[in-house]
């Protein structure tokens, strides 16, 4: 499991390659082991599975929440801000820039998640799957199956938390914010 703990990536660097190269293909005593260590790896990612879908059920509708707040705040903060009175910019600029980056590094620790998701995907792939016996090869395969449906934390079930709700989030508090400019002016 080592393989998967390490890079995540190319498999082929970690995971064992046929002692008999002549015939590239795994022994009995070899399919054993790799029987073990993809069963290893398969509940290693059930478990990370299961603790993505806690914490979406757990922190779900707090994350919505979140979301909500950094919508109206960061429109509402760019409002302020926009009077470009001294006393304004002091008071409001600062926080701003804290709300703003909150909203950022929330949602690029959560994006990290997705993309190491994929980068397993990847190394699932890149198993020698070809040198194993039939019973590793389907075993491989239902893992590969399951790894591609990307690890991601949701907001309630409904939008996924990473970088595109948070570009999502930006666009739509200018949006908020240009007409409150054109309807103050």
């Amino acid at each position: 499991m080592g393989w998967m703990r390490n890079s995540m990536g190319d498999a082929s660097e970690h995971f064992p390659k046929p002692k008999n190269q002549a015939t590239n293909r795994f022994d009995a005593e070899e399919n054993k082991q790799i029987r073990k260590t993809i069963a290893e790896c398969v509940d290693h990612h059930r478990l990370i599975v299961s603790f993505a879908d806690d914490v979406s059920d757990f922190y779900g509708p707090m994350l919505a929440l979140n979301y909500m707040y950094h919508l109206i705040s960061c429109c509402l903060l760019l409002l302020e801000c926009s009077q470009k009175e001294p006393d304004a910019l002091a008071r409001y600029g600062p926080l701003t820039v804290i709300i703003f980056g909150q909203l950022i590094s929330v949602s690029v620790v959560f994006e990290i998640v997705e993309t190491k998701s994929e980068k397993l995907r990847d190394a699932v792939y890149e198993m020698p799957w070809e040198s194993m016996d039939l019973s590793n090869q389907r075993s491989v395969c239902i893992f590969l199956r399951r790894s591609q449906t990307s690890i991601q934390v949701t907001a309630m079930g409904m939008t996924s938390v990473g970088v595109q709700t948070m570009v999502n989030i930006m666009k739509t508090s200018f949006s908020y914010f240009a007409f409150l400019q054109s309807r103050n002016e």
